[in-house]
């Protein structure tokens, strides 16, 4: 039989739902996300993550982490089916 998915928090797989200019504006994006999808986004603790990209400028990757990547599949089906963008990170 298939071995159960590991529990939520102590996975490296993650979720990253938007990218910005700023810190602060990672830092709100993630508090309106998981207020609003809040059901979806139970139990993920918030990570930025910072992407020089070159000319393009400097990023702020806002990511949803402590999931294993079963876990991370199924916060991105959630949002994803209410409009959401979410690409999985692999750990």
């Amino acid at each position: 039989p298939p071995s159960p998915p590991k529990a939520s928090g102590g996975g490296g797989g993650r979720v990253q739902l938007a990218s910005v200019r700023t810190e602060a504006e990672a830092a709100s994006e993630w508090k309106r996300l998981s207020s609003r999808y809040a059901g979806a986004l139970n139990g993920v603790g918030m990570q930025i993550v910072k992407a020089d990209l070159g000319e393009k400028g400097v990023f702020y990757r806002v990511q949803g982490g402590g999931l294993d990547e079963i876990g991370a599949r199924s916060v991105c089906e959630q949002l994803k089916s209410q409009n959401v963008g979410c690409v999985v990170v692999k750990p």
